[in-house]
């Protein structure tokens, strides 16, 4: 009977899944938000996996697609992600999460930022290079009370175009909820509201943040084998995006990453011509330590490269020594 039940909550979301990927866009009237670098997945795993970690990422690595995944670790860790946004754009991520008794804690850093950008006045003759960053400094807190597991992220985001600057700060809410892990197909279900915050001022012009509410559902199908789902809308741009992904693991500690994307009400766009983009990458494990790599191809507009690598150290899941002095009942 649980078998049953369990395919049973997976096919609806596969179905819709699917559907959503290969049906055309939605056209007009959407409105572009500030601090757009706050929609980009930080960790190689989550973009391998289709492009979100609502509820595949796991520790430091996801809080920008759900501050509840900070609740879900098991000891402190460090945690870096590195590499390429499109085309003349780098992006770095650095966090730390802290394993505490009562809730769990972490701090990271996020930056996007370009230096090769040509200035030109107002008859078109060149005035100089300049350049551009992003950044959002999370301090984030998340707690586990056994299948349910809540969090919340406080930012602070900059941004500098030139001589010109704006800041905001924003909060995010997530929450993850795990099934019955002896279920014949284990599942994870993560919600998360993102940017909920003051718009960005430049100049004389306000835009408001991306603020996204997102879903994700994550099933162990067996074998090795993962299955991720997810969907996040943006409400300022009236658009969605809906991933799919899988990861399998291949035994020694290495797991193959690969998934489909789409972004809809936003035009056109994917790879060779296709209504969808796709997602790849690999990771490895040992011990405390784990490396990922991510890959998503962008046609004309270049690539989306990231390295991530995670250090786990401290006490594991909660384990305390016994006080001096006590024993348990019965033993000598």
């Amino acid at each position: 009977m649980k078998r049953i039940t369990a395919k049973t909550r997976l096919i609806p979301l596969a179905l819709l899944s699917m559907g959503c990927l290969f049906c055309p866009p939605v056209q007009g009237g959407a409105k572009t938000s500030a601090a757009a670098f706050l929609k980009i997945p930080a960790s190689a795993q989550s973009m391998g996996l289709g492009g979100s970690a609502v509820v595949s990422g796991s520790g430091m690595g996801g809080i920008m697609d759900n501050p509840a995944l900070v609740g879900l670790m098991k000891q402190s860790e460090f945690q870096s992600s590195y590499g390429s946004h499109l085309e003349g754009y780098n992006f770095l991520n650095a966090g730390y999460g802290h394993y505490g008794e009562s809730f769990n804690g972490g701090l990271s850093v996020t930056r996007v930022s370009a230096n090769s950008f040509e200035g030109r006045d107002a008859q078109g003759a060149p005035t100089g290079g300049f350049g551009a960053a992003d950044m959002a400094v999370n301090l984030s807190a998340g707690k586990n009370f056994g299948q349910f597991t809540g969090g919340v992220t406080f930012k602070y985001i900059t941004s500098t175009i030139e001589r010109e600057s704006a800041s905001a700060f924003a909060m995010d809410l997530g929450a993850v909820f795990a099934g019955d892990k002896y279920d014949a197909y284990p599942y994870k279900v993560g919600l998360s509201v993102r940017n909920i915050g003051s718009p960005m001022k430049y100049m004389s012009k306000s835009e408001s943040l991306p603020l996204t509410a997102a879903a994700g559902m994550a099933v162990n199908v067996g074998g090795g084998l993962e299955a991720v789902f997810n969907l996040s809308g943006n409400i300022p741009e009236s658009s969605l995006v809906f991933g799919l992904g899988l990861g399998l693991n291949m035994g020694s500690g290495f797991v193959l990453n690969g998934g489909l994307s789409r972004a809809m009400g936003v035009g056109e766009g994917g790879l060779g011509g296709l209504p969808v983009g796709v997602n790849a990458g690999i990771g490895f494990k040992a011990s405390n330590f784990m490396m990922n790599y991510g890959f998503v191809p962008m046609g004309e507009m270049g690539s989306m490269q990231r390295m991530s690598l995670t250090f786990k150290f401290g006490e594991k899941d909660g384990a305390r020594k016994a006080p001096q002095g006590h024993s348990k009942k019965g033993r000598p």
